[in-house]
C-alpha cells in the first residue's frame, strides 16, 4: 500500500464516526430530547420520513443495525404510535414500516432540530470551509450512490 495515502479503512472506520460525533456533539444537551426518543429511534424516523414506507431490511442497512435490534426499535415506535407495519401491496411477503400522522410530525420536528443544530455547529467555520464541507458531502453522496447502484462482483 502507498505510504503517502491514508489507509481507506482508517478513514471509513474512524473519520466518519468522528465527523458525525463532532457535528452532533452537544445536540441532546442543547435541544434535549423533546420527542422522548433515543438516537436510533430518531434516525429510524428520519430515514422513513425521507424515504417513505420501507422494508425492515432497508431500514437496518441505512441505520446500521442488525434486524433483531431493529425489530425492538420499530416495536417501541409502534407502541408510541409513531409507525405502523403494513403488507406491501405488490409483494405480500414483504412488510413495510411507515409513519403515522404523529410520526410524520415528530420526524419533521426532529429533522428541523437536527438541521438547525448542524447549521449552528458549522457556523464556527469560515464561509470557504463551509462551502468545502458541503462540496465534499455532495461528492461523497455521489460516490456512495454509484457504489450502491453497481453490481458487486467477486474476483
Amino acid at each position: 500500500m502507498d505510504k503517502t495515502k491514508p489507509n481507506p479503512m482508517t478513514i471509513i472506520f474512524s473519520l466518519f464516526p468522528a465527523l458525525i460525533h463532532s457535528v452532533l456533539r452537544g445536540f441532546e444537551s442543547e435541544y434535549g430530547n423533546r420527542a422522548g426518543l433515543n438516537h436510533t429511534q430518531v434516525k429510524t424516523l428520519l430515514y422513513i420520513y425521507n424515504k417513505g414506507p420501507s422494508p425492515m431490511s432497508g431500514i437496518c442497512h441505512h441505520v446500521n443495525l442488525e434486524k433483531g435490534s431493529m425489530t425492538s426499535v420499530v416495536d417501541t415506535l409502534l407502541v408510541n404510535g409513531l409507525v405502523q407495519r403494513n403488507r406491501d401491496g405488490t409483494d405480500r411477503r414483504k412488510v413495510l414500516v411507515n409513519l403515522t400522522d404523529i410520526g410524520i410530525l415528530t420526524a419533521k420536528q426532529c429533522g428541523d432540530d437536527v438541521s438547525r443544530y448542524i447549521g449552528k455547529r458549522l457556523s464556527i467555520l469560515s464561509e470557504e470551509d463551509i462551502a468545502q464541507f458541503w462540496d465534499s458531502l455532495t461528492t461523497l453522496e455521489n460516490i456512495v450512490r454509484q457504489l450502491q447502484e453497481s453490481p458487486y462482483e467477486y474476483e
